[in-house]
Formats: structure tokens, C-alpha cells, sequence
């Protein structure tokens, strides 16, 4: 009879340690969201810059294909889609250049989408809308530096030379 009680007991005993533990678990398991930055250094917006707009702007190279281009499309629209998600996960949104950097992003996906369904007619008025909002997050935040890809593309070395 004592063995019983004994076993009834330990097994009691067990059984609420282990309830006990996974309550607590459940408390301090949980990850805390990592708090959102409220600045960004000028390398992270030029960064941010270049990987949305890199294969943007070369995506006239592979008109050739229509293959091909569609398929660098699709690359720039996941590249500018992925630096969106990560500048979204990182930055509190109401700081003014991630603001800008957001519209930059939403402005060549847009653009880039039209492109794929193979509209066209307005590629002019959408390059030209890009590239003004380049130039003002290179002028209002990067002292005018440009992203390489914009340097190599355009020639110009700074958004104060246009």
C-alpha cells in the first residue's frame, strides 16, 4: 500500500512539474519581435537602391528574346519585391526615406509588371518618374550618390550633374 502511495504521489508530482514546465515554456519561449530600426545608415539606402533598380534598367538588353526578358523580369520583380520585405521587416515605415525607398519600389514593380504582360506604352513616362525619384533620395539623403547600376547605365556619376 505505501509503494502505491508512493507511486500515485511521484506520479502526481511528475505530472504537474511537467504542466508546470510547458506553461513556462510557452512564457519565456516566445521570441520577442525584434524592434524595427528607426534610421538607416546612407550604404543600407544605396543598397536598397541598387538591388531594385539593377535589373530594371537592363532589362532593354534582352529584347532580343522575349524568353529572356521575361525571365530577367521576373528577376527584377523578386529582387524589388524581396528588398520591399526586408526594408518593410527592418525600418519603421513612417521614417521619410523608407517612405521614399517603399514608393521607389512600388513605382518599378508597377512598371516592371506592365512589362510583363507586354505593355509598353508607358515605359518612357515610368523610367523617367524612376529616375526623378532616384535622384531625389540620392540628393535628399546620399549628398547625390548614385547606385553603380544608375552610374553605369546613364553615365552620370552624381544626381547633381543632370
Amino acid at each position: 500500500m505505501k509503494k502505491a502511495l508512493f507511486i500515485l504521489f511521484f506520479s502526481v508530482l511528475l505530472v504537474s512539474c511537467g504542466a508546470q514546465d510547458t506553461e513556462e515554456t510557452g512564457v519565456s519561449g516566445d521570441v520577442e519581435a525584434e524592434e524595427k530600426h528607426d534610421e538607416i545608415l546612407e550604404s543600407g539606402i544605396l543598397a536598397y537602391m541598387e538591388q531594385m533598380t539593377g535589373k530594371y534598367l537592363s532589362v532593354g538588353l534582352y529584347s532580343d528574346s522575349k524568353e529572356k526578358q521575361q525571365k530577367h523580369i521576373n528577376e527584377a520583380i523578386t529582387d524589388v519585391r524581396l528588398a520591399k520585405s526586408e526594408i518593410e521587416d527592418q525600418y519603421k515605415r513612417n521614417i521619410p526615406v523608407i517612405q521614399d525607398l517603399l514608393s521607389l519600389g512600388d513605382i518599378i514593380e508597377e512598371s516592371l509588371n506592365k512589362l510583363l504582360v507586354g505593355d509598353s506604352s508607358t515605359e518612357y513616362e515610368d523610367s523617367k518618374r524612376i529616375g526623378e525619384i532616384i535622384g531625389d533620395i540620392s540628393r535628399e539623403y546620399l549628398d547625390g550618390e548614385l547606385p553603380s547600376s544608375v552610374k553605369i547605365h546613364t553615365g552620370i556619376e552624381n544626381s547633381s550633374e543632370e
